[in-house]
């Protein structure tokens, strides 16, 4: 394995671990997820999903973080609304600004493919997607 890609790995266990303790499984999209997104060019992204009971109600929330340049940009997911067909639709908010993230799971919810833009009447039509992040630090990988 090379040295890059053993970064990848464990920065991918690190993000599962750190939004994942504590939390049961409420929905399919669960997870952290590892793929591209469009920030000035097409960068490596880790997305995770996670769940949090408030006041009886299933809501799902999130973060991300992305590579630019030589550091990480994180950001978080809030007042995501599952709809039909595995459609799943969040605001996000990161140190540039704020705005929607509109994404579509494959049947077994082992990857997505989506999109994003910002609230000042852009479409969300930037690219978005991750594929389920294999091992989790119970793994013992």
């Amino acid at each position: 394995m090379t040295a890059s890609k053993t970064k990848t790995g464990l920065l991918a266990l690190c993000m599962a671990s750190l939004f994942l303790t504590g939390c049961s499984t409420l929905d399919s999209a669960d997870g952290t997820y590892v793929g591209t997104i469009y920030s000035a060019g097409i960068v490596p992204v880790f997305t995770t999903f996670y769940p949090q009971a408030l006041d009886d109600q299933k809501q799902m929330f999130g973060a991300f973080m992305y590579r630019e340049n030589d550091y990480w940009v994180t950001g978080s997911l809030s007042r995501c609304q599952s709809l039909p067909e595995r459609q799943v639709i969040c605001q996000w908010h990161d140190k540039y600004g704020a705005g929607i993230m509109d994404v579509r799971f494959d049947e077994k919810y082992e990857s997505f493919d989506g999109s994003w833009g910002t609230y000042c009447g852009t479409r969300p039509d930037l690219i978005w997607n991750g594929k389920k992040a294999q091992g989790t630090p119970a793994d013992g990988q």
